[in-house]
């Protein structure tokens, strides 16, 4: 039994804001080229306080200026 059968009865949410990322995506191409194309995984981090929002966009430009993708 599906419960999301009725579209309608979603709610959009009202406290998602987009941040914008501090690696461009030509420097991610630039190393991603470097270490043999791409391999990655998704961390969805959901928005709560403190939940690390700011510390994930930190660790990607760490791993970008390392060389080892984000």
């Amino acid at each position: 039994m599906c419960l999301l059968r009725d579209v309608t009865l979603l709610k959009k949410a009202t406290n998602v804001t987009f941040q914008s990322g501090h690696v461009t995506r030509n420097k991610r191409g630039q190393v991603m080229g470097k270490r043999g194309g791409f391999r990655g995984c998704t961390v969805w981090f959901t928005g709560l306080s403190g939940a690390g929002e700011l510390t994930s966009d930190d660790l990607r430009v760490e791993l970008v200026s390392q060389e080892l993708v984000s």
